[in-house]
């Protein structure tokens, strides 16, 4: 069953109002939890709805289950893991009323899959990617150089 080609458009803004929701949920969290508990109620509060959306996935999309071996399960854990530092991170940055910091943490996730694609899975970058992290990058120096300026002002 191929989707239709428009179906990502509202799935997207779907997904970003649910990220910005829960990302204020989470704020409020912090204060009453720490960055540390917000964090686990995120990935606590995602695994039910991580399971039925895996049960979906191969029930109505006809995939198969994928091997379950050491390798996959500690790369899984990799991730997990990865995951909730990077999260426990961007709260951290929330926390200190820092959400210019917050944002290029978390809009530099495309730099570091990239990093981690070449570094750990041995693939590499097409032309457009490279383009794409350069242009991230020269954004992230000039928001960088921009925020020094407004701290020193």
């Amino acid at each position: 069953m191929i989707p239709p080609s428009w179906l990502w458009i509202p799935l997207t803004v779907f997904a970003a109002a649910a990220q910005t929701v829960r990302n204020t949920a989470q704020r409020h969290l912090t204060a009453e939890l720490g960055t540390l508990g917000a964090t686990l109620v995120r990935f606590l509060y995602g695994m039910p709805v991580l399971a039925v959306w895996l049960c979906l996935v191969l029930l109505v999309g006809g995939f198969p289950q994928p091997a379950l071996t050491w390798t996959f399960g500690g790369w899984v854990v990799i991730a997990a893991l990865s995951q909730m530092a990077g999260t426990a991170l961007l709260l951290r940055a929330m926390e200190e009323r820092s959400f210019a910091i917050g944002l290029v943490y978390s809009k530099s996730e495309v730099i570091q899959v990239a990093l981690f694609s070449v570094l750990f899975l041995g693939e590499t970058l097409s032309a457009l990617a490279e383009g794409t992290l350069l242009a991230i990058n020269i954004g992230a120096i000039f928001l960088g150089t921009w925020l020094h300026a407004r701290k020193k002002a």
